[in-house]
């Protein structure tokens, strides 16, 4: 599918502005399932990581299945479980931006990959 360098402008104007929405949102989220116990220091330290937009990728997966598990279990209070399933949604999206790169200068420029910029 080709994509206009017009189109492909806009896609990432778009981006840009909900960009700082997701960020905002997973730390706001991040932040009310911070708890100074000790039995939450690692989700803790993993969400503070999310937070700085630090986190590797193995800790996401780490971070991921803490927060599945949270959403399953019963013994969580309602908002602690429905905190986790939004943070799990929208995690992906900024970690995303986090690490995003073009992979060529004609993808940077929105044009598909075959097309040459003379």
């Amino acid at each position: 599918m080709f994509v206009t360098v017009k189109r492909a402008r806009r896609l990432r104007q778009l981006e840009s502005q909900y960009t700082p929405f997701w960020k905002e949102f997973q730390k706001e989220i991040s932040i009310a399932l911070h708890h100074p116990h000790p039995e939450a220091a690692r989700l803790d330290y993993l969400l503070e990581h999310l937070n700085n937009l630090t986190i590797t990728p193995v800790e996401t997966i780490e971070l991921k299945k803490i927060l599945r598990e949270k959403t399953e279990d019963p013994e969580q209070s309602a908002e602690e479980r429905q905190l986790a399933e939004f943070l799990l949604f929208a995690m992906p999206r900024v970690v995303r931006e986090r690490g995003r790169k073009p992979r060529s200068k004609n993808l940077e420029m929105g044009l598909p990959k075959h097309e040459n910029k003379n």
